[in-house]
């Protein structure tokens, strides 16, 4: 209880002292201060929010970085011809070649989405370089939109 009490004075006092200087890196004092008090004062930080046409049997990846382990909320709705439902997958973006090739990849099972018309999922994430897919699955004739958001550190 009193390391916890020490910390959050810590934050607090450096929050001031950061809005009183003037410092640009107050998110930067603060988060990492946070960190070592287990506290999670991270912002949530929308990385991709777009809707995407993707042509019949086609499909559209997007790609984000993340600096070290994160909680990622991965958002996919259809908008227009995606009654007959849509694929989504995240995987590390070294794996994309495979995709493109039609060759196995290996994606994040948990952040998997089959013959959808809407998708929500959110879990943890390493650091590294990842890439979520959206397929045109199951549409052979008309093309499709669908809206993709990614959110960082979602509350």
């Amino acid at each position: 209880m009193m390391k916890s009490a020490l910390f959050t004075s810590c934050i607090l006092f450096a929050l001031s002292a950061a809005i009183t200087s003037g410092c640009n890196e107050t998110k930067q004092v603060t988060e990492s201060l946070a960190d070592h008090a287990g506290v999670n004062v991270r912002t949530p930080q929308v990385v991709i929010d777009e809707e995407m046409a993707i042509d019949a049997d086609g499909w559209q990846a997007r790609g984000f970085s993340l600096p070290s382990p994160r909680p990622v909320q991965v958002t996919a709705q259809g908008i227009k011809h995606t009654d007959k439902g849509f694929r989504v997958f995240l995987m590390d973006s070294a794996q994309l070649k495979n995709f493109k090739e039609k060759n196995e990849f290996r994606h994040i099972p948990s952040f998997e989405g089959l013959k959808i018309r809407s998708y929500s999922h959110t879990g943890e994430l390493p650091a590294g370089s990842w890439v979520a897919v959206v397929v045109n699955s199951e549409n052979i004739i008309n093309s499709m939109v669908v809206k993709l958001k990614i959110v960082v550190d979602p509350k």
